[in-house]
């Protein structure tokens, strides 16, 4: 059993790149992907969606990705060419004008275009091992909050399931008492109802015995509640299974409810809708 709740975060450094994924998940009924991303990586969209619809089945899964470089975006080059005939005109001068003194360094700093910064280029598709491993770690760590989460429900509507399993069996033993007692009643009516010779609701009666035998609701609401016992125990997707069985056995409840005409029995049926509600609840996060 698979919770559809959780958090995941990975961080990888590779070269000159720090790569940040976070990963998280809350209910929904369908899979729906959400990805946010640096517009560099833009490109990269599509791939990490497809890495997460490899993992998991439902829930709406929110990615978030940050990166740093240690590198510098650009390069500071030297024009040569210009340095030197700026160092040849600053010797013409000082020959013309008969000035002395040391050419340096800090005279060449200001000169527009003598040294020059370039756009480093590079290759983003370069980045895509990286970026891929570290979707993977925060989906790793997402999927394994997800299960230890699906534990704790595992237990709890397994708790709740038994309960409801025993409340049932209560029914079925005493059931066998309250559907004679209700035919008995019936047949008594029958017979008044005879003795007058009125035989036209004769068949009405008879068809209300067997409307008052919930007999066949018990047997359902069983064996609804073994295939319940058997999907949590064998299956890992199985969040819709659940919530359809839920509502056949709610089914079952209703009807034996009102068909029971017994205070005892009621307060059973009451019991078991409040604790199919509660694993209702549950199932809302399951995958």
């Amino acid at each position: 059993m698979i919770s559809m709740t959780g958090y995941g975060r990975a961080q990888v450094r590779e070269d000159n790149i720090q790569v940040v994924v976070e990963s998280k998940s809350i209910n929904h009924k369908f899979l729906e992907i959400a990805v946010k991303i640096p517009s560099k990586f833009i490109s990269y969209e599509s791939k990490i969606k497809k890495l997460v619809q490899d993992k998991i089945t439902r829930g709406r899964v929110e990615i978030f990705l940050n990166s740093a470089e240690n590198r510098k975006d650009s390069d500071v080059i030297v024009n040569n060419k210009l340095a030197y005939k700026y160092l040849e005109a600053f010797k013409s001068l000082q020959k013309q004008l008969n000035i002395h003194g040391e050419i340096t360094l800090d005279m060449f700093l200001n000169i527009p275009e003598v040294l020059l910064s370039v756009e480093r280029k590079y290759n983003i598709e370069s980045y895509w091992k990286i970026v891929k491993h570290t979707v993977e770690e925060s989906l790793l760590k997402l999927i394994d909050m997800k299960k230890k989460e699906g534990a704790v429900l595992y237990q709890d509507i397994s708790k709740r399931i038994e309960s409801i399993r025993k409340l049932v069996n209560n029914i079925s033993l005493k059931a066998p008492d309250i559907i004679n007692g209700h035919k008995k009643r019936l047949e008594a009516k029958v017979k008044e109802i005879l003795k007058t010779g009125d035989t036209s609701v004769k068949s009405e009666i008879m068809n209300l015995i067997q409307r008052y035998d919930f007999t066949e609701e018990l047997v359902r609401l069983n064996a609804h509640l073994k295939y319940f016992r058997q999907t949590i125990d064998k299956e890992k997707i199985i969040g819709k299974k659940l919530d359809f069985i839920l509502q056949e056995i709610n089914r079952e409840a209703n009807t034996i409810a009102s068909k029971v005409n017994n205070l005892e029995i009621s307060q059973y049926v009451v019991t078991i809708k409040t604790e199919l509600e509660k694993v209702r609840e549950q199932v809302q996060n399951i995958e």
